[in-house]
C-alpha cells in the first residue's frame, strides 16, 4: 500500500513537473495576497537560471509602480511591496550573477522594518538548490494559484492590465488629510551616526558588485510635494549621496516638477508614466 502512494505520488509529482516546464511563461501572476506576490517576484528572480537580466530595479511598492514590465526582457523589477530596497538587494547579491546595471530605490533604504521570514529563507543555499531543480516546490507553481490563473487568463486574456481605481484618480480632501498626519513625523532629520549605520548594511551588498563591475544608480520615486522637501527624506538622500560618492556610483536628481499621489507616497498610474518616462531619460546612455 505505501508503495503504491509513494509510485502515485512521485508520478504525479513527475507529469506535474513536466506540465510546468510545457506550459512556461503561461502560468503568471498567480498569487493571491501581496505577501505571496513578494515571494514569487524573488523566486523567480533567484531560480530562473536562463533568464540573464542585465538591469534590475530594487525598492518597495513606490518604484514597483515604474512601467517597466514587458519592456525588455533583460529588465527586472525586483521592488517589493511592504518591504525595503535591502531586500533587494538581498537577493541580487544571493543570485550571484550580479546585473550590469543596478538600480536601487533611495526612499525606503534607510528603513529600519523587519525583513518577511519567507523572503528571508529564500536565500538559503540549500533551498536555492532544490527549488531550482524541483519546481513544484515553488510558491508560484502551487495548483490553486495555477488553476486560477489559466482561468483568468482564458476569460479575459493573459495582457490584462488590472489598476486598482483608487491609483486612478486621488480624494483631494483625504490626501491633505493623510499628508498633514504625517508631515509632522518627516519633520527632524535622521541623525548622521543611525543613517551612517542603516547604509552600512546597503554597502555590504553594493561594494562587491561595484567591484564586479555593476554601475549602481540611486533613485528617489517622487512623493507629494509637501512631503518630499522635509528633513527626513532630505536627510536620507543626502546621507546616500554621502555615502556612495565613488566611481561606479550614479544619481537620477528629483524632477523639479511635483506629482500627484493617491495617499502622499504611491504615484497615481499616470503619473507613474509620466515619472517612468523621466527616469528612463536620466538614465546614463551606456
Amino acid at each position: 500500500m505505501i508503495r503504491r502512494s509513494l509510485f502515485i505520488t512521485g508520478t504525479l509529482l513527475v507529469l506535474y513537473t513536466a506540465f510546468i516546464y510545457w506550459a512556461g511563461p503561461a502560468i503568471s501572476r498567480t498569487a493571491q495576497t501581496t505577501a505571496q506576490r513578494n515571494v514569487i517576484k524573488a523566486e523567480d528572480y533567484l531560480y530562473d537560471t536562463r533568464a540573464r537580466y542585465d538591469t534590475v530595479i530594487v525598492g518597495s511598492s513606490m518604484s514597483e509602480r515604474l512601467m517597466v514590465n514587458g519592456t525588455s526582457n533583460r529588465l527586472y523589477n525586483l521592488s517589493l511591496a511592504g518591504q525595503s530596497s535591502l531586500e533587494g538587494l538581498r537577493l541580487v547579491a544571493a543570485r550571484k550573477r550580479y546585473p550590469s546595471v543596478l538600480l536601487v530605490e533611495i526612499n525606503t533604504l534607510a528603513r529600519q522594518d523587519p525583513t518577511e521570514p519567507d523572503l528571508l529563507a529564500l536565500t538559503d543555499s540549500a533551498r536555492l538548490d532544490l527549488k531550482q531543480y524541483l519546481p513544484f516546490l515553488q510558491l508560484k507553481y502551487q495548483p490553486v494559484g495555477v488553476v486560477k490563473a489559466l482561468l483568468r487568463d482564458w476569460q479575459y486574456g493573459r495582457n490584462q492590465v488590472i489598476i486598482p481605481e483608487t491609483a486612478l484618480n486621488a480624494d483631494t480632501s483625504l490626501l491633505t488629510k493623510i499628508v498633514a498626519q504625517m508631515a509632522p513625523l518627516m519633520q527632524q532629520p535622521i541623525p548622521a551616526d543611525t543613517l551612517h549605520h542603516l547604509l552600512a548594511r546597503a554597502q555590504f551588498y553594493l561594494e562587491p558588485m561595484r567591484r564586479a563591475g555593476t554601475t549602481i544608480i540611486f533613485f528617489a520615486m517622487p512623493s507629494d510635494y509637501r512631503l518630499q522637501r522635509l528633513p527626513t527624506p532630505t536627510s536620507v538622500r543626502q546621507a546616500v549621496m554621502t555615502t556612495f560618492s565613488g566611481p561606479g556610483y550614479y544619481f537620477i536628481p528629483l524632477p523639479k516638477s511635483p506629482y500627484g499621489t493617491t495617499d502622499g507616497i504611491h504615484l497615481l498610474h499616470a503619473e507613474a508614466i509620466r515619472y517612468t518616462t523621466y527616469f528612463r531619460e536620466q538614465l546614463p546612455q551606456r
